[in-house]
């Protein structure tokens, strides 16, 4: 795994660390949404099959 991708997943883990999973699913066919108890929802999406891209909105403050 590259430095980039390595560091970007280690951030995500940091983000979900703690976290309790109510809820996910496909708001469409490219993109996968993980709602936690608090509010916060990751998405992770992509276009036309290229590169992931992930997205948080919401949840409480840390």
């Amino acid at each position: 795994m590259s430095d980039d991708l390595e560091k970007e997943a280690k951030s995500i883990l940091k983000l979900l660390d703690g976290k309790c999973i109510d809820n996910v699913f496909r708001p469409r066919a490219s993109e996968l949404c993980i709602e936690c108890s608090d509010g916060t929802r990751f998405f992770v999406n992509t276009k036309d099959g290229g590169e992931l891209d992930f997205s948080v909105t919401g949840g409480a403050s840390a």
